[in-house]
């Protein structure tokens, strides 16, 4: 909310590059399977869950080429009551996508656009199941590994109007880990310099560190501010 009181100053005008700055929330549930143990952890209020996040956006873009770096980082942590058992949970994540650009069109930020690049995923987590019969012992599920994938995507952006634009984005990764995916769809309203953006995400990744199995899926809406100049 900061963010969008800021004054709208244009900056580098004479750049050869246009340049954008997004900040966000992404409002996600967030699904966690530990398949190896059989383990299954949800986190139906993020909100309530999140000790820490950071989420943003660094774009530019020039006649042809372009890049971008999008970061997601967070910080869980979640106790809850099942039926004969409590659960402690943590989980640190961060996702980085560094990747360049290519646009054919003329028109900056606009029509198609192809991207390859890296993501870099780490994952710290943990779950302690403490059973109420007293008999049957605590099971603890650990896992703490980083991978690095080649990203592989593509995002169209189609305008509506002067001030309107929707865009579409899918893109894959593939390399240390077992793959990773995600989608998503981003209606944008021009507001001066800056642009005011409203959009859906979809985010599955796989890990496989030796052989246990470690599914995260992320899906939410999400609200987003971007500074251009």
């Amino acid at each position: 909310l900061g963010a969008i009181a800021l004054p709208n100053v244009a900056l580098a005008a004479d750049s050869e590059w246009d340049w954008r700055f997004t900040t966000y929330i992404w409002a996600s549930d967030i699904t966690v399977d530990f398949g190896d143990r059989e383990a299954d952890v949800s986190f139906s209020d993020i909100m309530d869950a999140r000790d820490a996040s950071l989420l943003f956006r660094l774009e530019g873009q020039g006649e042809r080429w372009g890049m971008f770096t999008d970061v997601i980082y967070l910080d869980l942590g979640d106790d809850r009551r099942l039926d004969n058992a409590s659960v402690d949970t943590d989980l640190k994540t961060s996702i980085i996508d560094v990747a360049a650009v290519y646009s054919p069109d003329e028109q900056r930020w606009d029509g198609l656009e192809g991207f390859a690049g890296i993501r870099y995923m780490s994952a710290d987590f943990s779950a302690d199941v403490d059973p109420d019969n007293a008999a049957l012992p605590n099971r603890e599920l650990e896992l703490d590994k980083s991978f690095t994938d080649f990203l592989i995507g593509a995002r169209y952006i189609m305008p509506l109007s002067d001030l309107w634009s929707v865009a579409f984005r899918a893109d894959a990764s593939f390399g240390d880990s077992d793959g990773s995916w995600s989608a998503s769809v981003n209606t944008t309203r021009k507001i001066g310099r800056g642009a005011l953006i409203l959009g859906y995400r979809y985010f599955e990744l796989e890990l496989q560190p030796r052989e246990s199995t470690f599914d995260m899926s992320m899906y939410g809406p999400q609200i987003a501010y971007a500074f251009r100049w």
